[in-house]
């Protein structure tokens, strides 16, 4: 049964090949397109499996240094749809926590009919520490990829540490269970766990055992260290029952450490545990024009002067994207859920502190919605006051209390504000309509409306 599923992928591979699909199309019809931060973060809350049009594109680059990233999900912890990168790029991406199956990357795991495809990442920092659960899966893009991956990249780094599970970390993925073509990375990535831990430039652990997996047409140059552990690769840590890979390089001149220690070059290979067509290419190789031809199965790749150090690139992100950018949707409100949604003029954002229902008043917190509306905030640690200031507007709020005074004029609400986790909460009413606003509840998606005059 095997042997005939894997002539089935090299079908489709010929087929994908024969069309020809790695220059950027224009999005599935319907797909959202995704401009900001806070529409990026909001996928998460309108993507669950039940929705036929969970599909999304990037309209320009977005920058994510403003704050730690949350792994995007959708229902069952599993994002079902099309992810188009249409060839901009994300930069800046910190993840410090998985989802709550230890799932950690842009996407926590996306599911056997979903694409990631034309996206690169760049400057990624993941970095997950747990001590329990039952496995630590880490990657640039993705914890779990069932779906398909390709025309994609990956620069920065990627860690999975446990002192109690098993453990791993792969630059693109860290578990792939489904197709990675025509991808590549440069990032590091490191792994450590007291179980079993393996980690590979690519994909920390290959497995087919439930599920077809593939990977095709990559290279990766990062360094790689299990730092506590048994399995390293330049391309895949460990590929478990003979998943295919095909095609797939990796840098003979890049560091390799296993617990500290530097392997030497003659002991260094492109799969840790398994078997598989990996090929070692030092970095002249690299830079060889030979070496575009071996990729360029699929004409996706190019030599850029001055870009990558050299490596060949994905011709999708030289150029300008050729599908049109869609005039954005009218705003549809979020799905219910167990989260608290928050809208200021008809876009969602999204805070470093989730927002919570006490009391049947939605708390917000403080500095965080303060700046959302447009005010500069400030503390009095002697008073426990908070002065809010913008452009002929100036709020004091003294912590624990129902009141603010605007411009002199004291406003009484009736709830207060409160502290949890550090951070000050205040109602929602209290500040929007200090400063004028309108607030409504949508009860049925759980969302705070705030509209500015």
């Amino acid at each position: 049964m095997k042997n005939f599923t894997r002539i089935l992928l090299s079908v489709a591979v010929l087929i994908l090949m024969s069309l020809n699909i790695y220059a950027a199309q224009p999005p599935v019809a319907g797909s959202k397109p995704i401009s900001n931060r806070a529409e990026l973060d909001a996928m998460r809350n309108i993507c669950p499996r039940t929705d036929t049009n969970g599909n999304f594109h990037l309209v320009n680059d977005i920058d994510l240094s403003d704050g730690a990233w949350t792994p995007i999900q959708g229902a069952g912890s599993v994002f079902t749809g099309i992810f188009d990168g249409q060839g901009f790029v994300i930069r800046n991406m910190t993840v410090t926590r998985g989802n709550l199956n230890n799932n950690a990357g842009l996407f926590a795991e996306i599911c056997s009919d979903s694409v990631i495809k034309n996206v690169g990442l760049e400057d990624a920092n993941v970095s997950i520490n747990i001590d329990s659960g039952t496995v630590l899966l880490v990657g640039g893009m993705v914890g779990i990829n069932n779906g398909t991956i390709t025309n994609s990249y990956v620069t920065g780094s990627v860690s999975g540490e446990s002192t109690r599970v098993d453990a791993y970390a792969g630059g693109i993925a860290g578990r792939n269970r489904g197709i990675i073509l025509d991808c590549y990375s440069t990032a590091s990535v490191a792994v450590s766990s007291r179980s079993s831990a393996a980690a590979g430039g690519i994909v920390g652990e290959n497995d087919s055992s439930n599920a077809l997996s593939a990977i095709r047409n990559t290279y990766s140059t990062g360094f790689v260290n299990v730092r506590r552990g048994r399995a390293l690769g330049g391309v895949i840590g460990i590929n478990r029952d003979s998943g295919v890979v095909s095609n797939s390089f990796w840098n003979t001149d890049t560091r390799h450490e296993r617990i500290g220690s530097e392997i030497p070059a003659d002991e260094k290979v492109g799969i840790g545990q398994g078997e598989g067509d990996a090929k070692e290419i030092s970095t002249t190789g690299m830079h060889a024009t030979s070496f575009l031809n071996d990729l360029n199965t699929n004409n996706a790749w190019e030599f850029v002067s001055a870009v990558n150090e050299g490596f060949p690139v994905l011709r999708v992100f030289r150029h300008q994207p050729i599908a049109p950018v869609d005039t954005p949707p009218p705003f549809v409100m979020p799905p219910a859920g167990e989260h608290i949604n928050v809208v200021i003029n008809n876009q969602i954002h999204v805070f470093d502190v989730p927002p919570q229902l006490i009391n049947g008043r939605t708390m917000l917190p403080l500095r965080a919605i303060s700046e959302a509306l447009g005010m500069t905030v400030g503390f009095d640690p002697d008073t426990n006051t908070a002065t809010l200031t913008a452009p002929n507007l100036e709020i004091l709020h003294v912590i624990h209390t129902n009141r603010v005074t605007v411009n002199g004029t004291t406003q009484t609400f009736d709830a207060s504000s409160t502290i949890m986790d550090g951070r000050t909460l205040v109602p929602v009413r209290m500040l929007a309509e200090a400063i004028g606003a309108d607030v409504d509840w949508h009860a049925e998606s759980r969302t705070a409306i705030i509209t500015t005059n």
